[in-house]
């Protein structure tokens, strides 16, 4: 019988139709989808690289146009866009686009120029937590049908505000905001709102000032501004920004000196767990902060602190709870005497005490002050004795004698104190509103930033105001008995070391793995900065356990 021979075409075919499904099937055996776009996108954008932004761009014409707007809307929701912040004065124009810094996938966003393409030029694929943390800047590219732009971008995790000086309504490139109020166009963007986790922006006109007595001096200014709906500024714009409160009246503090700008975050939210739900309505007997970058007159300005001010809302007062607020911004205490002249002149200034509610100046509006001055400083110990329980909250005070040592709150025993009373409680209550100096530092004047590290003045010692030395030392209503219960449960709970640097660590890791630290450091160099918290962490270790054992030792 002859043998048979397999042909090689047959082979050859058989070889072929494997190796077809081989390639279809993969190594698993499972189908691949053949309708995967190959080219990475970011936000909408196509990711190229330098080589293929050349051929890209090769014929075109560089854009003589303006510096377009990007808009950013939901994946899915081409009609909910937003506006991106964009600081064009720089060497080109650069967008800040805000998202959602807690998680590593890239936010389900569209970024649009009207009539042209976008593309991000990278020549490796952007990591999203690395983008943010390592501050990169990302060139970007937009073609119409004859020309082309380039700008830069930055992702950050921060919301973003934007601040441009306005005359009769038009927009003026300046950045010398002044003393007196100088009008302008605001708008608000925020990546992740803290009560939705979504988008949200806002534009709409005000007015800013610079604020604060030492923040003058530096070339970085804290502002204070209002809201307003158009550039009639006749009404008021209430808004609501980073799941603060709603409100067209606010406080950016620059935190220039401050190396670590954590401090005033962690004093604020110490205060608060304190005493902060006071009149348990909701209302907030204090200052809250949030982070924010900032953009002025087309300039990126920097890493700032959004705040509430210490005011009549933030307290809960109005004609149905009437109360007073004065504000202490200096060391000078001035008499009794001083304050009876201040109501004859109609004068709501006595010796940098002001009062800032109600508007009117009354004798009801000066009068908690007033028992305040003359109870816990002009007054003999016997009448303080008597007396302090009936004038001031007690339980606030010692609240405001934990916070002062905690902290050690080195501005603010005095200076930089609210001496608030409500009517339908009555009694005056101390409120802390200013608390960079904290936590390890001091005061120093000759030196440029003013603070410096001061182991031998912070890691021991008390710190008081006059009304709680008095308490504390004379010990009437019980104070110190009071205090070392206050104390106690507050140690067998929040306050404790592990919790307090477990703060500190979270709020300096979300000013740097947002790259918010290391843009503000750029942009101001001679500002105070510290890559690490190793002081702070040894002054609460150091701090805690001294309090311990001096109220321990009370009445010994």
């Amino acid at each position: 019988m002859k043998k048979r021979h397999t042909s090689p075409a047959l082979y050859l075919c058989v070889f072929l139709c494997l190796f077809v499904i081989f390639c279809v099937t993969g190594c698993s055996g499972q189908a691949h989808e053949t309708d995967i776009d190959p080219t990475p996108v970011v936000c909408g954008m196509n990711v190229i690289t330098a080589a293929e932004a050349g051929n890209i761009t090769e014929g075109l014409q560089i854009s003589e146009k303006p510096v377009p707007e990007i808009t950013a809307h939901p994946g899915a929701a081409p009609e909910d866009s937003h506006i991106i912040p964009c600081a064009d004065n720089e060497i080109k124009p650069t967008y800040y686009l805000p998202l959602d810094p807690d998680t590593e996938l890239w936010d389900d966003l569209t970024l649009e120029i009207p009539g042209c393409t976008l593309y991000l030029v990278s020549d490796t694929y952007p990591n999203k937590k690395a983008s943010l943390a390592d501050n990169r800047r990302y060139r970007l590219i937009y073609c119409g049908a004859h020309y082309y732009g380039e700008a830069y971008l930055y992702f950050t995790g921060m919301p973003m505000l934007t601040v441009n000086l306005t005359k009769s309504g038009s927009r003026v490139d300046r950045t010398d905001i002044g003393d007196k109020p100088s009008n302008m166009h605001f708008s608000y963007y925020d990546g992740c709102d803290a009560a939705t986790g979504e988008i949200t922006s806002a534009v709409c006109s005000g007015k800013i000032h610079i604020r604060g007595d030492t923040s003058r001096g530096y070339e970085k200014h804290s502002f204070r501004f209002s809201l307003y709906k158009d550039d009639t500024m006749t009404e008021q714009k209430n808004l609501s920004m980073c799941g603060l409160r709603k409100d067209d009246d606010w406080i950016l503090n620059a935190m220039y000196q401050e190396e670590t700008k954590v401090r005033d975050m962690l004093c604020y939210g110490i205060w608060e767990d304190l005493d902060g739900d006071h009149y348990g309505d909701g209302t907030v007997l204090g200052t809250r902060m949030r982070y924010v970058e900032l953009i002025i007159g087309g300039k990126y300005w920097g890493l700032y602190g959004l705040c509430e001010p210490p005011d009549a809302k933030q307290f809960g007062m109005n004609e149905e709870h009437p109360g007073s607020i004065c504000k202490i911004s200096s060391w000078e205490v001035p008499s009794v005497k001083d304050i009876q002249n201040a109501i004859k002149r109609k004068s709501n200034t006595v010796a940098r005490v002001e009062l800032k509610y109600p508007d009117e100046v009354t004798v009801d509006g000066w009068k908690p002050f007033m028992d305040f001055l003359e109870t816990a400083y002009e007054g003999s110990s016997n009448y303080f004795d008597k007396n302090i329980g009936k004038v001031m909250d007690v339980d606030n005070m010692l609240k405001f004698w934990v916070f002062l040592n905690v902290c050690s709150a080195e501005d603010s025993h005095f200076k930089n104190m609210c001496v608030v009373s409500r009517a339908d409680d009555g009694k005056v209550l101390l409120v802390p509103w200013d608390c960079d100096i904290s936590f390890g530092i001091s005061w120093q004047q000759p030196t440029y930033l003013h603070l410096y590290h001061n182991p031998d003045r912070t890691f021991t010692g008390i710190y008081n105001q006059k009304s709680t030395e008095r308490l504390v030392r004379r010990n009437p209503e019980d104070a110190d008995a009071k205090l070392k219960a206050l104390w106690g449960e507050l140690r067998g709970s929040w306050l404790t070391e592990k919790e307090l640097i477990r703060r500190a660590r979270s709020y300096f890791a979300y000013i740097n793995e947002t790259g918010a630290m290391a843009r503000n450091h750029q942009r101001w160099e001679r500002s105070g900065y510290i890559d690490n918290l190793d002081y702070l962490e040894e002054y609460i270790h150091a701090r805690l356990p001294y309090l311990d054992k001096y109220i321990k030792d009370l009445g010994k």
